[in-house]
């Protein structure tokens, strides 16, 4: 008789084992009050009153803790919080935000502030993933040393301590990634304020206060990238160049103000005439550029033709005083092997032609 008793305490003692391997790995601390109250059930067939009264905090301390946090679903959280992080520094933007009230107003102390702001908040992230890896490593250990002490379960009571225990341990380590979780939140949007900052004061960098289209920087950088696209896929690439005539006279006579109001007239033109995927730019002074991707030289002419001839019905009213405008047009195509340097010089060869001519027309070649 002694064997058979020794056997089945035998089995009792791996079906706790068992119990605390399922425990360490389930996600939901419920199935582990349930699996605990079951097997007390099972083991124990006349239990006390004052136990099961004991049971009861074990229980309710128990179910309070509904945190389907293991170690690896932890570091998973961190991860995720790494990962979102890592997007808002070094995604584009896209969608529409906010620009500020003054962007042209950055001075070098701003950006040395953005700078140290970014600094901090980089410094705050790693140390609070230093932080969680160390309470993580903290709680490894006490599942390791649970996981030692379930050899010596004898009875209900310390199986339920243990249970309590773990319990503890998991509403702890709930606390301290939810208040990770906040920690990285906030930094999320200290960065993201800042990165929305920084792109509307780049934005600003690329455009031309006066008339609100991009100025000679953007440009030259779009024309080169225009350039390489085309040479890459083989696409023809147009580029038109365009001059308000007589502008000098028009500030001599109706005043700078007045000629102010030509430029943007002209500029919002030429951006309402724009195709989709055409680009302009205020190349300089009353110069204006629009390059004209997927499209070749006669395409361009026509359009180039249809600008010159809305611009010389346009009036720019002045303090009631109409202002008459005309304008000259170069508009050259993308040769194979050249580079965005040459395309420019020839449609600017193409517009001083046209002042040569008279004025008020479009000059082009077809390569």
């Amino acid at each position: 008789m002694p064997r058979p008793r020794l056997r089945h305490r035998s089995v009792r003692l791996w079906m706790l084992v068992a119990f605390v391997a399922v425990l360490a790995a389930a996600p939901v601390q419920p199935d582990l009050t349930m699996s605990t109250a079951s097997f007390a059930e099972t083991t124990e067939n006349t239990s006390s009153k004052a136990a099961e009264t004991r049971a009861a905090p074990a229980t309710a301390s128990v179910a309070q803790s509904r945190f389907p946090w293991t170690i690896g679903g932890a570091f998973f959280i961190g991860a995720v919080g790494a990962i979102g992080v890592i997007s808002i520094l070094t995604a584009n933007g896209a969608g529409k935000t906010e620009r500020p009230a003054n962007p042209r107003e950055w001075s070098k102390t701003d950006v040395a502030n953005a700078v140290s702001v970014l600094g901090t908040e980089l410094a705050k992230i790693a140390g609070l993933f230093a932080d969680g890896s160390s309470k993580h490593a903290r709680y490894a250990s006490a599942l390791t040393e649970m996981e030692d002490k379930i050899a010596s379960v004898q009875t209900p009571e310390q199986l339920r301590a243990i249970a309590n225990l773990l319990a503890a341990e998991n509403h702890r380590m709930r606390v301290e990634t939810q208040s990770m979780a906040r920690a990285l939140e906030d930094s999320q949007n200290q960065i993201a304020t800042l990165r929305t900052s920084l792109a509307s004061a780049e934005e600003e960098v690329l455009r031309d206060p006066l008339t609100g289209v991009s100025n000679r920087r953007a440009f030259d950088a779009a024309l080169r990238a225009e350039v390489n696209a085309a040479s890459a896929t083989e696409q023809p690439l147009s580029l038109a160049m365009i001059d308000i005539d007589e502008f000098k006279a028009i500030n001599d006579r109706h005043g700078h103000v007045a000629g102010d109001s030509v430029l943007a007239s002209v500029a919002q033109l030429l951006a309402g005439h724009a195709r989709n995927g055409d680009s302009v730019a205020r190349y300089g002074g009353e110069e204006f550029a629009l390059i004209l991707p997927r499209t070749e030289s006669t395409a361009a002419s026509i359009l180039a033709e249809r600008l010159r001839q809305r611009l010389m019905a346009e009036r720019v009213h002045v303090e009631g005083v109409p202002i008459a405008l005309t304008a000259s047009i170069g508009v050259a195509q993308l040769r194979p092997a050249e580079g965005a340097d040459q395309l420019l010089k020839r449609a600017d060869r193409h517009l001083y032609r046209a002042k040569e001519l008279g004025r008020n027309r479009v000059v082009t070649t077809g390569t």
